[in-house]
């Protein structure tokens, strides 16, 4: 993460790592025959590509993102065990 997008607010930071996350596996996930699911636990990014106003970098990534044929899913913090024990791995190791 660079310095400049330490500052961006949890919103903005969550749909970056969509952003890069899709960018990095582009490759496989353009042609997939069918939509492919985005578990995340910031509800509102349910309702990212629903219309309403958006800054230049979110309007930025909404085209980018337009290119994939995904459905974006919530899960709450706490049931989404999985990506939380590799969080607090992270957190053991530094």
């Amino acid at each position: 993460m660079q310095l400049v997008e330490r500052n961006y607010e949890i919103y903005n930071k969550e749909l970056l790592a969509i952003v890069e996350a899709l960018a990095k596996w582009r490759q496989y996930l353009l042609d997939a025959m069918k939509p492919f699911e985005i578990w995340m636990d910031h509800e509102n990014l349910k309702y990212f590509r629903e219309p309403h106003k958006l800054n230049g970098r979110q309007a930025r990534w909404y085209l980018k993102l337009q290119d994939y044929d995904f459905i974006l899913r919530y899960i709450p913090g706490k049931m989404n065990t999985k990506t939380n024990i590799l969080l607090q791995k992270d957190q053991i190791d530094t």
